[in-house]
């Protein structure tokens, strides 16, 4: 389904959850964890966060087999 459907509903909206603020948490904590790192030591930072969620994504795809 996708918002070209007629049907389509927008999901509801979480009381008191902001999306917006969320990501600048999220950014302020990066940012801390990579203030004064070299290029390459971000470029690491990152692929190990990649590697990461890879791995946690793939142990949630097991367990809902």
């Amino acid at each position: 389904m996708t918002i070209l459907d007629t049907n389509f509903e927008w999901p509801k909206a979480i009381p008191g959850f902001s999306c917006v603020k969320m990501k600048e948490e999220i950014q302020e904590q990066i940012y801390r964890e990579t203030e004064g790192m070299t290029d390459e030591e971000v470029q690491e930072f990152f692929r190990q966060g990649a590697e990461r969620f890879d791995r946690e994504r793939e142990e949630f795809r097991r367990k809902m087999k």
